[in-house]
């Protein structure tokens, strides 16, 4: 497509198209970036649309088709109109994950990229520390073999990735096959601008994914940008013409390539270079106003204790009062977790809790519930939650043909509850540990997804640690047991550096 208007030579953009479309499924952006002056060429990748070829997940071959597309759209012998070596990429969540790789090629015709909805590890994206998102894996892999040759248009690589992330057999395989289309041992090389924009809720990519490359990049002093708010996969807002997907490229992406392909001095790199709205994670509704900041964290992070108990324990910034501890069983792959199979002597010689004094903890169940006290003030919070988790764990049973029993998974979720009683999901997570061997006595820190949110003065912050999140997480397929102990904490993050 080449602009109606003027007589260029014009910049050119390639325009990469997600997962399950073809070149002719953008709503709407071609033909607004072609009114903003630019050429826009777009195409099919292998296995979608009308093209033959086998979908591999952006492979060795799709990446040798984009550098193919470039070289193509930069020869004026087959667009006129074209202005040579003044070429930029964008493209979502698949095409986002075209434009990372093609930052790392640093092809020199190409002067910015802009990676929307995507990943830099892909299995992180998928998997985060070893926990399957089966929905989000079972129905892209449908849709992939749904056309345009039904059951013929899927690699092997393809077939091998999803068969192992569904059943826990050869997760190590799946790491190896996703690393190899993934950027995330190729930051380092890349050299040329990217605007990032990527959702808090979005289910298939976390915002981690983009603020790792965005901190990466400015530290090298690579010009990066970032927007973070209510726009990706659902339950984030996919709509391309939405408010906040329209404010996104209307201040954002446009000013972005007019700066770096066409040179045009706006200013845009002498705002503050993170932008972000706040989202709950099931209700991304864009009140219009955003944020900014100049780096991650925004903030200075709070840690709050964990103090175990049942019906629930307490999220508090104080001590915990004594010593206590929360038994949990993966009642999903056990119709009689009532036998505590983790007590005995296992439990005698790696806890300090003495259990007869306090039985009612001790009780199995599948998940830990903690609440906070009402909040005296209004908390705006941004950034990634960090875990800290004192436990023992012990996995039961038989375990997948090849590869280790999973000997605990615990699936966060952090919600706002009203004065009323109504809760908002704000964010969650995945974290398991895998091992035949019983473990004693440790700290388990991971992350939870990040998120941007303003708990009110009044409100309570109710967090739930289960040890399954179906159908969104895979469960572990075999029984264990997991004590969860006082000590274990979770680090919330600040806002002070909000501008």
């Amino acid at each position: 497509m080449v602009p109606g208007e003027g007589t260029g030579p014009f910049p050119a953009l390639i325009l990469n198209h997600g997962f399950g479309g073809s070149r002719t499924g953008d709503g709407g952006l071609a033909h607004r970036l072609t009114e903003a002056g630019y050429i826009v060429l777009r195409y099919s990748s292998r296995g979608f649309g009308d093209t033959p070829g086998q979908v591999d997940l952006f492979g060795y071959k799709e990446q040798q088709d984009l550098l193919d597309a470039i070289h193509w759209l930069n020869d004026p012998a087959n667009v006129p109109e074209v202005w040579v070596d003044h070429l930029g990429q964008l493209g979502g969540s698949y095409g986002g994950g075209t434009a990372m790789m093609l930052a790392t090629m640093n092809a020199p015709e190409i002067k910015a990229v802009a990676p929307l909805a995507a990943y830099i590890d892909f299995y992180r994206g998928l998997a985060p520390y070893n926990v399957a998102k089966p929905v989000i894996v079972d129905v892209s892999y449908a849709s992939g073999l749904a056309f345009p040759q039904p059951g013929n248009n899927v690699s092997e690589d393809f077939h091998r990735i999803v068969a192992a992330l569904n059943t826990g057999v050869d997760l190590e395989g799946a790491r190896q096959r996703l690393d190899e289309r993934s950027i995330i041992h190729k930051l380092e090389d890349i050299r040329i601008p990217m605007f990032f924009a990527q959702g808090w809720n979005d289910s298939f990519f976390e915002a981690q994914e983009a603020i790792d490359a965005f901190t990466h990049l400015r530290s090298r002093g690579v010009p990066a940008f970032l927007y973070l708010g209510g726009i990706g996969h659902p339950p984030a807002n996919p709509d391309t013409r939405g408010p906040e997907a329209t404010h996104i490229e209307e201040t954002q992406l446009l000013r972005f390539f007019d700066r770096y392909i066409r040179g045009i001095d706006n200013g845009f790199e002498d705002q503050p270079p993170i932008e972000f709205s706040n989202a709950s994670w099931n209700g991304p509704t864009w009140d219009g106003t955003t944020m900014r900041a100049e780096s991650f964290p925004v903030g200075t992070p709070s840690r709050w204790n964990l103090c175990p108990g049942l019906p629930s324990g307490t999220i508090t910034t104080g001590a915990c009062t004594e010593p206590a501890a929360v038994t949990l069983t993966n009642s999903y792959a056990t119709s009689n977790p009532t036998g505590e199979p983790l007590s005995g002597p296992f439990i005698e010689d790696n806890t300090d809790v003495d259990i007869t004094v306090i039985p009612p903890t001790w009780t199995p169940a599948d998940t830990a519930t903690f609440v906070s006290e009402p909040l005296t003030s209004d908390a705006q919070m941004t950034g990634i939650p960090r875990f800290g988790l004192e436990m023992i764990s012990k996995a039961i049973g038989a375990g997948p043909a090849r590869g280790p029993l999973q000997t605990f998974q615990l699936d966060p979720r952090v919600y706002d509850v009203a004065p009323d009683g109504t809760e908002i999901l704000v964010t969650r997570g995945a974290y398991s540990e895998n091992t035949d061997a019983p473990l004693g006595p440790h700290t388990a820190e991971f992350e939870a997804f990040g998120f941007s949110y303003e708990f009110k003065a009044g409100h309570r912050i109710k967090l739930y640690l289960a040890t399954n999140d179906a159908p969104y997480l895979r469960p572990a397929s075999n029984p264990f047991t997991v004590v969860l102990r006082s000590g274990s904490w979770i680090e919330l993050p600040g806002s002070d550096d909000i501008l």
